[in-house]
């Protein structure tokens, strides 16, 4: 029997999940973030059995924004019910399950052997981590939301959006 992984994205606004062999995505689910921690783990649980129907899955990758500790969500900043949530223990373990932050794991698939990525997420918030050389570096102020991140949140015009992000973004990447 094939196995599969399974990976999930815990955005601010929507949740992603895909089913993926040989590194390659198979099948995606994207559902709304619930408003309430109580429909929290039930929606996760839903999208794992969902995508592992009938399937062998070898292990399992969650990324959140945040400050992420071994299973724990200790701080998110845009979904505030997770604070201090140890969200491995909480969805059981359906195979070896692994959780970090969102821009660590996008830096980790973007890393190359030599050289240095910045990687950034958009989304509810904005995700940086630095990855130099194949490694990825914890660097601690990135968990944390920018002190520029609330307005980001209330900019609905593309332009002005634009304009906004260059601004902010030319700062973190500056040597």
């Amino acid at each position: 029997m094939k196995a599969y992984s399974i990976g999930i994205d815990i955005g601010g606004s929507k949740i992603r999940a895909g089913l993926i062999h040989n590194g390659k995505v198979l099948h995606t689910l994207e559902t709304r973030t619930p408003k309430h921690k109580s429909n929290f783990v039930p929606t996760l649980k839903k999208l794992i059995a969902s995508l592992a129907r009938g399937k062998k899955i070898s292990r399992i990758g969650i990324a959140a924004a945040g400050v992420i500790e071994g299973g724990i969500i200790v701080k998110s900043p845009n979904i505030h019910y997770l604070n201090n949530f140890p969200l491995i223990k909480n969805i059981g373990l359906y195979a070896p399950t692994s959780l970090v932050n969102d821009a660590l794991a996008f830096a980790r698939g973007e890393s190359g052997k030599k050289g240095k990525v910045f990687a950034i997420t958009l989304g509810t918030g904005i995700g940086r981590a630095i990855s130099e050389n194949g490694k990825i570096k914890k660097i601690k102020k990135f968990e944390y939301p920018e002190h520029w991140e609330k307005e980001y949140q209330k900019i609905w015009d593309k332009n002005r959006l634009a304009e906004f992000l260059g601004l902010h973004l030319a700062k973190l990447i500056k040597p």
